[in-house]
């Protein structure tokens, strides 16, 4: 999605996003629900991270985001 500004059509890209499950935290911090919000505020593209990598597995946590790269 990209919105009009005086100099032309800009893209907004969110360069902080997290996926998965982070302890102590009962929010939706799913794909889907990444994907809900970034409609809902009119995001185009999201650099994102997997909390599952960050936080105790890095290779399963960077293929759950892969797979949810791919899925969408």
């Amino acid at each position: 999605m990209s919105i009009s500004a005086e100099h032309g059509p800009y893209e907004i890209i969110d360069a902080f996003a997290c996926i998965g499950q982070q302890p102590d935290d009962d929010r939706d911090l799913s794909a889907a629900a990444l994907l809900t919000e970034m409609d809902r505020e009119g995001i185009g593209r999201t650099l994102a991270m997997s909390f599952a990598a960050v936080r105790y597995d890095q290779a399963r946590g960077n293929r759950e985001l892969a797979a949810y790269c791919a899925e969408h």
